[in-house]
């Protein structure tokens, strides 16, 4: 179905016409990409001559995608797909691929217009203007710097543009990348225009400005000024939406047999939201190499029932364990569906280091040897292979339960950080000279990042300021470290306990950390065990 929105003055109600079209017949029309909203805020339109509800914020798009004079043609998902119908839904979210890469344009609309969002979108076109990135590149070749940066309104407005609903969207990644999948290299493509009330703007120069402001943050991030300039703290939101559009931006450059895999995604965007949590995997689907043709959107199953066949696809199809990968939190009982972890946002380790990412990680503790893996008849049971190698006997926490629970972000409270340093201090000073070695070596992975590479050296002596600033900002903040009952080093999950397992399972990049429940097992994470 299309949408026909009728002509009409800017307080006038809004009316359409619903018409039913093939895709093969090429149509003309422009897709809407938007959120929702709050569900409880309504507006009544005029649809096929009916009054019909629909969410403030739509009702507010259409008003501003509205001509005075003619009749402008739209598909919106909420109007052009019976929501209450599951079948159709599940058929017409098939298709969105082929719906967004058909549109003549997509219409990014953020919502209303605000006192700041002027300047906001005035400072994105001047960060879009190559002469601009170019001296914030270079600027960012000297962290320092930031130290005479003022830190104006400006800016705030930024920030607050980045920080609306918008740009927290699952559905938002597929909406943005596939219409722009066969024309990336066409830079100054407007088939994605962004708009804000009145205002719209090519979503290429967006990105362009996006560019160049994580140019900055990543350099804020190393700074020592950084640290001591409180107005450049940047909360989750502003962190998600320069997340989201890096991972739009890599699925558009990635050839479609090269496509990433659900897992990969679903790590990529564990920072964005749904209504529908079925909807955290189904919004991926159309950009994946590996699940598209075997699990497709079923509203009339529970989440566990997609997310179990989703595991049990990927553990035989790619011949690995990396979708199980990841940092559990046991928050009710041994009990709980363990399928749902995979959605769990606390899962996924919030760090720049590659090390962790199962795609990009140079560890290998048992990939040489395929899964062996079984399920059960519902795939609420997995049974597999590997071995007991060690069991852990002390374990030190970067957080406490007073300071844990309502953590949104990476970042340890200075009390929180201070405890952990003193700890860590503590247990470094009683080793012998090649123990500490081991023991800062554990911590960042025995691996050393730089510019020209990796290569494995002794711990540098600078290593001691960049682990408190990675303490602050990136580092463990999800993990906890380790001594076994033979004295080894590793970093575990946060909820590891003493006289839990170290193994290595069958097909596994790292080891993993089991604790044993009755006559099972019960997956706590993977982990790193030095040596």
């Amino acid at each position: 179905r299309l949408l026909y929105l009728l002509p009409g003055s800017r307080d006038a109600q809004i009316s359409c016409e619903l018409l039913a079209v093939l895709l093969k017949d090429k149509p003309n029309y422009e897709a809407l990409s938007y959120v929702w909203g709050d569900a409880s805020n309504r507006r009544n339109i005029l649809l096929d001559g009916y009054t019909f509800s629909v969410t403030e914020n739509l009702e507010g798009a259409l008003r501003h995608l509205r001509r005075y004079d003619k009749k402008r043609v739209l598909w919106v998902d909420a109007l052009c797909i019976n929501q209450g119908d599951y079948k159709e839904k599940q058929q017409q979210i098939q298709k969105m691929r082929d719906i967004y890469r058909s549109a003549q344009h997509v219409l990014a609309w953020t919502g209303e217009a605000d006192e700041e969002s002027d300047e906001a979108l005035e400072l994105l076109k001047n960060l879009s203007e190559p002469t601009v990135f170019v001296n914030l590149y270079e600027l960012a070749s000297k962290p320092d710097a930031f130290s005479t940066i003022n830190f104006n309104h400006k800016w705030q407005t930024l920030f607050r543009f980045l920080n609306r609903p918008y740009w927290s969207r699952v559905w938002i990644v597929q909406e943005l990348a596939i219409p722009r999948i066969s024309i990336y290299n066409d830079i100054e493509s407007r088939k994605v225009q962004l708009g804000v009330g009145w205002t719209w703007i090519p979503l290429s120069s967006f990105n362009v400005a996006l560019m160049s402001l994580t140019q900055i943050l990543r350099s804020l991030v190393s700074s020592p000024a950084y640290l001591d300039r409180p107005e450049w703290s940047i909360n989750q939101a502003i962190l998600a939406a320069i997340l989201m559009f890096e991972v739009v931006q890599s699925c558009i450059r990635t050839p479609v047999r090269q496509r990433h895999s659900i897992n990969t995604l679903l790590r990529m965007t564990y920072f964005l939201k749904a209504i529908d949590p079925r909807d955290r995997v189904y919004a991926l689907i159309a950009l994946t190499r590996d699940v598209d043709h075997v699990l497709a959107p079923d509203y009339s199953i529970f989440i566990t029932q997609t997310l179990r066949t989703m595991v049990r696809h990927l553990i035989v199809v790619d011949k690995n364990l990396a979708v199980l990968s990841g940092n559990r939190r046991l928050r009710l009982n041994y009990t709980e569906e363990w399928s749902l972890w995979i959605l769990d946002p606390e899962r996924y380790i919030h760090t720049s280091r590659s090390d962790w990412q199962p795609e990009t990680s140079s560890f290998r503790a048992c990939t040489s040897i395929a899964p062996a893996v079984t399920f059960s008849s519902n795939i609420s049971l997995l049974t597999v292979k590997g071995m007991i190698i060690d069991k852990i006997s002390t374990v030190i926490r970067p957080v406490d339960s007073e300071t844990f629970p309502g953590l949104a972000s990476n970042n340890l409270s200075q009390s929180a950080m201070m405890r952990c340093l003193q700890q860590l201090e503590q247990f470094g000073s009683t080793l012998s000279k090649s123990r500490r070695e081991c023991f800062w070596r554990t911590l960042i992975l025995d691996s050393e990042e730089l510019e020209h590479g990796r290569r494995k050296s002794p711990a540098p002596k600078r290593f001691g300021e960049w682990f408190k600033v990675m303490l602050r900002n990136l580092g463990i903040a999800q993990r906890c470290f380790y001594t076994t009952s033979t004295g080894e080093m590793g970093l575990g999950p946060i909820d590891t306990l003493p006289r839990d397992l170290v193994t290595i399972l069958y097909g596994g990049q790292f080891c993993y950390i089991l604790r044993e429940v009755s006559e099972h097992y019960v997956l706590i994470g993977d982990s790193y065990l030095h040596g």
